[in-house]
C-alpha cells in the first residue's frame, strides 16, 4: 500500500470518515516529516457533511472549543480537530488553492480511501523550503506562519517572501470587522475584544501583536463559550456570524 506507514500515523485515533471528507494541511505535512500531529484540519465537500460531522463530534463526547465564520473547532482533551467550512470543495486538490505554502499541499480523500500530493509537496517538505502560493485566501496570517515554520528550520527566499509581502498588501482592510475575519479564528476573536478605537495601521500592527502573545500564552480568559453547548447551538452562531452586518469604514491614517 503506498505510504502505508503515513496513513497509519495519520487516521489513529481518527474516528470520523466518509466520502466528502478530506484532511488535509499540517497533520499531512506532520506525517511525511516525522513530528507529532498537533491538530487535524477537516475540510469537506458540501455543507451537509460539515453539519453531520458538527453533530457527530457531539455524539462522540468531544466538546467545542470554538466557532468562527472559517471553522468549528473540537477537542478531546488531546489533539484539536478543525472542521473547516470557509468553503466547500469538489475534490482534495481545490483544497490546495485556499492553501498559502506548498509543504501543506497534502490531502487524504476518504473517498478514495489514498493521499493527493502537490507535484511539489514532497520535494519542498524534503527540503524544508517555503513556496508562497498567492491565491491563498489569508495571506496576513500566512505572514505570521512563517515564524513557526523558520522556528522549525524552514527558509524562504527572498523572492517568496516579495510575493507574500504584495498579497498582504492587496488584501481590502478597512475597518476592524475586515481584519478580524482576514486573520480569523482565535486571533480574530483576541482582535475583537483588544481592538481600540480609530482603525490605522500602527493600531493593526499592535492589535495582530497582542492577540499572537495571548494566544501564545494560551489565555484563555476572554473567550465565550455560551454558544458551543450543542450542534443546534454552533450551527445559530455561526449562521449569526454570516448575518452581521459589515461595519463602516473608519479613517485608515497611519
Amino acid at each position: 500500500m503506498r505510504y502505508a506507514d503515513q496513513k497509519s500515523k495519520l487516521l489513529s485515533g481518527v474516528y470520523f470518515g466518509a466520502p466528502g471528507i478530506y484532511l488535509a494541511g499540517g497533520a499531512l505535512n506532520s506525517v511525511f516529516t516525522d513530528r507529532k500531529i498537533a491538530d487535524w484540519d477537516v475540510y469537506f465537500q458540501n455543507e451537509a457533511r460539515f453539519r453531520a460531522s458538527v453533530e457527530e463530534a457531539f455524539d462522540e463526547g468531544m466538546w467545542c472549543t470554538h466557532a468562527s465564520h472559517r471553522s468549528v473547532s473540537f477537542s478531546d482533551g488531546g489533539a484539536s480537530v478543525q472542521f473547516m467550512h470557509f468553503e466547500f470543495f469538489d475534490d482534495a486538490a481545490a483544497i490546495f488553492d485556499a492553501f498559502d505554502f506548498t509543504v501543506c499541499m497534502a490531502a487524504y480523500d476518504f473517498g478514495l480511501g489514498d493521499f493527493v500530493l502537490h507535484d511539489d509537496f514532497l520535494t519542498d517538505c524534503a527540503a524544508r523550503k517555503l513556496r508562497f502560493h498567492g491565491g491563498t485566501r489569508f495571506p496576513i496570517i500566512s505572514a505570521l506562519r512563517v515564524l513557526k515554520y523558520q522556528d522549525r528550520g524552514y527558509t524562504i527566499a527572498r523572492e517568496e517572501l516579495l510575493r507574500l509581502a504584495l498579497a498582504c498588501a492587496a488584501v481590502d482592510l478597512r475597518s476592524w470587522d475586515d481584519l478580524e475575519h482576514q486573520i480569523g479564528g482565535i486571533y480574530g476573536d483576541r482582535i475583537k475584544v483588544i481592538r481600540d478605537g480609530e482603525f490605522n495601521a500602527a493600531k493593526v500592527i499592535s492589535a495582530i501583536g497582542t492577540a499572537v502573545k495571548l494566544e501564545d500564552a494560551k489565555d484563555r480568559a476572554h473567550e465565550d463559550r455560551d454558544c458551543l453547548g450543542s450542534a443546534e447551538k454552533v450551527f445559530e452562531h455561526i449562521a449569526s456570524i454570516a448575518a452581521a452586518p459589515p461595519a463602516a469604514p473608519v479613517d485608515q491614517a497611519a
